[in-house]
């Protein structure tokens, strides 16, 4: 069954490779993210991964995307990755006012936090904020 679930999201994702984002009929945020999550479902990351990579192009901010980034990667042990986008999501949470935090991005947060105390007791968030501050002096 798992089979014949990636094989349909795998059309799903050549076809909306090939539109362009513009185009009439490209899929929406929701739709996309459904995709991922189905992706994650099976198990396959890196597939949920390219999907949201589209999702993030959209809208950068999107805290809901960026904890479902750092979470897949974290799934499949890239735990570098996994802390930049948890990084993120904490200078992002700093930022929020509190009339902007709707019952989902507080979910969001909440598991995002357990994230990135994980990453940061494996030390990956030290790493992923140096990485950070070698590309801001760059």
């Amino acid at each position: 069954r798992d089979a014949e679930a990636e094989e349909a999201l795998n059309k799903i994702q050549d076809i909306v490779k090939k539109m362009d984002d513009n185009e009439e009929g490209y899929p929406d945020r929701d739709m996309l993210m459904n995709i991922s999550k189905n992706f994650a479902e099976i198990e396959r990351y890196e597939k949920a991964i390219e999907v949201l990579d589209i999702v993030k192009q959209m809208n950068d901010q999107d805290i809901e995307v960026t904890y479902y980034l750092a979470l897949y990667h974290y799934n499949i042990k890239e735990y570098e990755d996994s802390a930049v986008y948890s990084s993120e999501i904490n200078e992002a949470h700093k930022k929020l006012q509190k009339e902007d935090i709707t019952p989902l991005i507080q979910d969001c947060l909440e598991a995002a936090n357990e994230l990135y105390k994980k990453l940061d007791e494996m030390g990956f968030i030290d790493k992923a904020q140096q990485n950070e501050e070698d590309v801001e002096m760059k």
